[in-house]
């Protein structure tokens, strides 16, 4: 579900004050960058996504998803 959010880039019509409406407060938030943790469990494995929400002026430029798997 999160690869197709990025992939769509629905998230990039989105001004940062409708982000945090639709998806709550990020985990870490700077001048720059929304990041927003979620772990995701597998089958076997436990995952660590980091959703990058990049916004300038209060509009969202770009999105990316980074992701690693935990022990």
């Amino acid at each position: 579900m999160l690869e197709d959010l990025v992939e769509s880039k629905l998230l990039t019509s989105y001004t940062t004050d409708e982000v945090r409406d639709k998806l709550g407060e990020p985990t870490i938030n700077n001048d720059s960058i929304f990041e927003y943790k979620i772990i995701e469990v597998g089958k076997l494995d436990f995952y660590e996504n980091r959703l990058l929400i990049y916004h300038e002026n209060k509009e969202v430029i770009d999105v990316d998803l980074k992701k690693r798997k935990l022990h």
